[in-house]
């Protein structure tokens, strides 16, 4: 998507929830204000506005949607290059220098350990020793690890092959405090980055995925993603020669307990 459409779908909605926001506000129409609730439950943009349960009001966030909309320029044209980028700082007043890295020993890696090998590590230290430091050092760099251990054990988290996105989504099927449809919510916004494009095969499989692990009987459909982001139909794109049917995402929707 070019920034130009991103910029016009971002206002658009911007404009929708300020109207949105203004209404649910000043109506003093219980009836209405409950309805009107409960029919923005699917719809609200948490990029544009929170609601504040102890006041009953929403309020709007035009912060946030300018930063998306830089964000998105930033990826899309100033990344490019290392020149572009470093005008792109120098335009919004932030000051540049040139850094040169040098490698100082073969013996230094800064490479991260992977969520399978850190969790591989943790699992095997704690058989050895409960008490072992390096488990508490372990925990800060891969957070997950922990929960993963014991509230999911080995077993489960190798049947996931240790995929950290399964991880978390399984995690959050175990939540107590969110409903079915909030645990769903979460799983599948999880596990889909924004904005991107999505074949329909690969939507299909991750809802199917999250229906599972909610043991959720229900067929999956990619024309579901409505509920969970701002998106288009599933339309056809030809990708490496094929044609393909796919699904363009902008961004999550909010869902508020």
């Amino acid at each position: 998507m070019t920034y130009e459409q991103m910029e016009a779908k971002t206002n658009e909605a911007l404009e929708t929830a300020q109207e949105t926001v203004k209404l649910f506000n000043s109506t003093k129409n219980k009836k209405v204000k409950d309805n009107l609730r409960d029919n923005l439950k699917h719809d609200l943009n948490k990029l544009y506005m929170k609601y504040d349960k102890d006041n009953d009001r929403f309020i709007i966030n035009d912060i946030l949607p300018k930063l998306e909309l830089y964000n998105h320029k930033i990826n899309l044209k100033i990344y490019k290059s290392g020149l572009n980028m470093a005008k792109g700082y120098e335009d919004n007043g932030i000051k540049t220098v040139r850094v040169d890295y040098i490698k100082v020993d073969d013996s230094i890696s800064t490479k991260k350990q992977s969520f399978r090998e850190a969790f591989l590590q943790y699992a095997e230290l704690i058989k050895e020793n409960q008490f072992a430091p390096r488990l508490l050092e372990l925990e800060n760099e891969q957070p997950l690890i922990r929960s993963a251990y014991y509230k999911l054990g080995v077993d489960k988290v190798k049947s996931m092959r240790y995929v950290k996105k399964s991880v978390e989504n399984a995690l959050t099927s175990l939540e107590n405090d969110k409903t079915t449809e909030q645990k769903l919510a979460k799983m599948i916004t999880n596990s889909i980055e924004t904005p991107t494009s999505i074949t329909v095969a690969k939507a299909n499989s991750i809802i199917d995925e999250a229906y599972q692990q909610l043991e959720i009987k229900h067929k999956a459909k990619a024309k579901e993603l409505h509920k969970w982001f701002e998106c288009s139909d599933p339309l056809s794109k030809r990708i490496d020669g094929k044609v393909t049917k796919v699904v363009e995402i902008f961004r999550a929707k909010f869902i508020f307990n």
